[in-house]
């Protein structure tokens, strides 16, 4: 994330000093993306449960570029609500007097806020480009936890490549169709009565289409 933040401050101060000279794009783009990742959970008696699963989300975003030259263009992209999981349940069952035992239900959902892009665009023709860059995203933790115990919230960092095809018109709108597979880094999450949660292998893949001005 920090990269990021750096790269967005040196974009964004390139395009004050230089967008009278070269340009800037800015643009809003409605997204669909199938998700993929692994997540294990492993308790204090080294007891361990792993899922697989798979999410589609749709979302908006907003952009802003900088082109330079006729072939290359480096921009940042963010979505603020990139999706949120259903709801996972399951039920722990503890011992008391004789046979009998109590049930408790912990419950957890997952919200991937500010998924970031830092990217830059190769144009292979007028129309067609390649896209790769640097992604960041942001993973809240909801859940309530028999123990009263929560895990941290933590953040994912992961590269981006893509394909895309961009139609201008005179007045400097443009619209765009395109495709994007993104990577994530795994991470790990521990609660204050160290049960880990491990998340591994979120990857997906992204469809948009955007609509721009070019200044």
């Amino acid at each position: 994330m920090k990269k990021i933040i750096t790269a967005i401050a040196l974009l964004l101060g390139t395009i004050s000093l230089a967008s009278a000279d070269i340009g800037v794009n800015v643009g809003i783009s409605g997204n669909t993306s199938v998700w993929h990742a692994t997540g294990s959970e492993t308790n204090t008696n080294d007891t361990k449960q792993t899922e697989d699963a798979m999410g589609v989300s749709g979302y908006d975003s907003y952009f802003i570029e900088k082109t330079l030259g006729s072939r290359l263009t480096i921009g940042f992209e963010r979505s603020p609500d990139a999706l949120t999981t259903d709801t996972a349940e399951n039920d722990r069952f503890t011992a008391t007097t004789g046979n009998a035992r109590t049930t408790k239900v912990n419950t957890v959902q997952l919200k991937f806020e500010n998924l970031d892009m830092l990217y830059v665009h190769l144009n292979l023709s007028e129309s067609v480009y390649v896209k790769f860059g640097e992604t960041s995203v942001d993973v809240i933790t909801n859940e309530s936890l028999a123990t009263g115990a929560s895990y941290n919230d933590f953040s994912l960092d992961g590269s981006l490549i893509g394909m895309g095809y961009q139609k201008t018109f005179g007045n400097g709108i443009f619209l765009r169709g395109e495709g994007n597979y993104l990577e994530f880094d795994n991470a790990k999450s521990q609660t204050s009565g160290d049960n880990t949660v491990t998340f591994t292998d979120l990857e997906g893949a992204q469809f948009k289409f955007a609509i721009g001005k070019a200044f």
